[in-house]
């Protein structure tokens, strides 16, 4: 009977802890990861919080659809040294601010990627661009220029 109750406490335990952490929404990728909006029924991979990029987990984003895009409805968090990788035919949208902490961020975004934020760039540190590529930010296009303190050209 003792241990009946031992494993009930137990499952309560993890219930709270499961409901309680599910209202936090902010994501946080702990190892190298591909957000791949094909792979989700609908129209769009939506994260529902913020996302914390870090150094040592590389995030990409890939699609074959031109109609699945991939929506964070939070802020996208780069902190430093980390990379965001856009392939070819990626549609990715925040809806926040793209913050970027620290030093050395590398946005890899191919051509043809689509890169929007819907709020600002910000932060204490500086994005480090592969091939220029066209960013939009609050509905304009930014081709490095708008955003000049926080995003920086480099080519290959």
């Amino acid at each position: 009977m003792k241990f009946i109750h031992l494993q009930l406490s137990f499952a309560l335990l993890l219930f709270i802890q499961f409901n309680t952490s599910a209202q936090e929404f902010d994501i946080e990728i702990s190892k190298p990861t591909v957000i791949n909006a094909d792979n989700y029924l609908g129209d769009a991979a939506r994260i529902p919080g913020d996302m914390i990029v870090k150094k040592e987990m590389p995030l990409s984003f890939e699609g074959e659809d031109q109609d699945k895009y991939t929506v964070v409805e939070k802020d996208l968090i780069l902190e430093e040294g980390s990379i965001l990788v856009l392939n070819e035919n990626t549609k990715l949208i925040i809806e926040g601010e793209l913050i970027i902490q620290g030093e050395n961020v590398i946005l890899d975004i191919a051509p043809g990627a689509h890169f929007s934020i819907q709020g600002d760039i910000s932060g204490n540190g500086k994005a480090y661009t592969v091939e220029s590529p066209v960013i939009y930010t609050n509905g304009n296009t930014s081709n490095n220029i708008h955003n000049a303190e926080y995003i920086v050209s480099y080519s290959r």
